[in-house]
């Protein structure tokens, strides 16, 4: 079974989008120090949020920067 992966999105006056590429699909380990670095930058925490990705990015074209749908209930990471 493959590791999860995790993608950071930033609620913006549109909804949840990711702040970059960067923040697509990260292991846990980067996934923390990606969020720290926003962090970092002053984006309040309340702003922020990790959640369990697993689409397949390799069968969609470039959509990493179309509007996050959402997860699902069982897809939020606390």
């Amino acid at each position: 079974m493959a590791d999860k992966l995790y993608t950071i999105l930033e609620l913006s006056t549109n909804g949840w989008h990711p702040i970059s590429r960067e923040d697509v699909q990260l292991t846990k380990d980067r996934c923390d120090e990606r969020l720290q670095h926003h962090l970092d930058d002053g984006v309040p925490i309340d702003r922020l949020k990790a959640i369990v990705d697993s689409r397949d990015l390799t069968k969609e074209t470039d959509s990493t920067y179309q509007q996050y749908a959402g997860p699902s209930s069982t897809d939020s990471v606390k």
